[in-house]
């Protein structure tokens, strides 16, 4: 198993998949700080920044080599704004790759719902596990690495049921005329 102290390597280094588990109706992300707030002025989100762009770069650099991203993002039934402006982020990220579904929360498994409900993480190749920690308004805190092989496998069977019950992100855009 690799053991990488900057977790953000990952996403270079993966070999075959990384996956992103995403429970919050927002996430403060500086990043996005500026087109979020042109996005809430009625803005298209069409022309990604800087640092979108270099995401892009990463998801097509896996693409490359055979690897793949995929996400599963819970909301709610009533959109956030950020969620809007995040699903317009996802269009773009999804033209170089990424695939990326939706559940509702009142679709998660019952089975499932303390678990992911509270529990935001990336799976790279099935071994390497990070929980991603936030603050209660969705401010980035940490990536936390995770050594325990029982909850490595309930994220793969988390992904692997959630990933089919999931709402592919061209239909979730129909669905909501987004």
């Amino acid at each position: 198993m690799r053991n990488i102290d900057n977790w953000a390597e990952n996403f270079k280094t993966f070999k075959k998949n990384a996956f992103r588990l995403e429970s919050l109706p927002q996430y403060l992300v500086k990043e996005e700080k500026d087109s979020f707030a042109a996005f809430l002025k009625g803005e298209a989100y069409s022309e990604p920044n800087c640092d979108h762009l270099s995401w892009l770069k990463t998801i097509e650099s896996a693409i490359s080599r055979n690897a793949h991203f995929s996400r599963i993002h819970i909301v709610p039934e009533i959109l956030t704004d950020y969620l809007r402006f995040e699903i317009q982020c996802y269009k773009i990220n999804a033209q170089s790759g990424d695939d990326i579904r939706f559940i509702y929360q009142k679709d998660v498994p019952e089975k499932w719902l303390s678990f992911s409900t509270k529990f935001d993480f990336w799976l790279f190749d099935d071994e390497l596990l990070f929980e991603i920690l936030y603050s209660k308004n969705g401010e980035y805190i940490e990536a936390k690495q995770i050594n325990n092989q029982k909850k490595i496998k309930k994220c793969i069977q988390c992904r692997e049921e959630f990933m089919a019950l999931g709402i592919s992100l061209a239909d979730f855009c129909d669905s909501n005329s987004l």
